[in-house]
């Protein structure tokens, strides 16, 4: 076996040594984390959780907004919606933050923090740069022009924020 970065020809290793992390990366809270991206589309194709209609309102979100309509959903639906994208979103954070991690429980001196220590905003911020492409830099950026009202273009493969009459009902936790 031939010796590659010192790892004598391992394949994980090496693979976990190319993948790149995104240091300092600031929330709109101020928080500070290193990083990773994260396949959420294969994130989502491997979660047996998530219910179908779920699927058919983010393909009627992205014909909406393709049409530049606006996306509605109320009720029922508005709140099995906010429910599934609030489950996506943690489970994008748990694989997506690399320093601190993020646990059931929070160890903040051994570099863990738990899922509420992030604010909502915090939490849509997260999402959209994960399923936006781009930099952080870039992602902070059109967060907080869409935060004071402007124009941001939402990311084709998944909802990057809440439908209009889901939004101002998310949790700060």
């Amino acid at each position: 076996m031939t010796e590659h970065n010192g790892h004598n020809g391992n394949k994980a290793l090496r693979w976990k040594q190319n993948r790149q992390i995104f240091k300092d990366v600031e929330f709109p809270s101020g928080a500070i984390a290193d990083l990773q991206r994260v396949d959420t589309q294969d994130m989502i194709a491997e979660d047996g959780s998530i219910p179908d209609t779920f699927y058919a309102m983010v393909m009627e979100q992205e014909q909406a907004q393709s049409r530049g309509e606006a996306f509605n959903v109320s009720g029922a639906e508005a709140k099995e919606f906010l429910k599934t994208q609030t489950y996506l979103t943690v489970q994008a954070a748990r694989k997506a933050f690399v320093s601190p991690r993020i646990a059931d429980e929070a160890d903040y001196e051994n570099d863990v923090i738990a899922i509420a220590d992030l604010t909502s905003a915090d939490k849509q911020f997260l999402w959209g740069w994960l399923t936006s492409g781009g930099t952080p830099a870039e992602a902070l950026r059109r967060f907080r022009q869409a935060q004071q009202g402007g124009s941001v273009v939402a990311a084709p493969s998944m909802p990057s924020v809440l439908p209009a009459s889901v939004a101002g009902n998310g949790d700060n936790g």
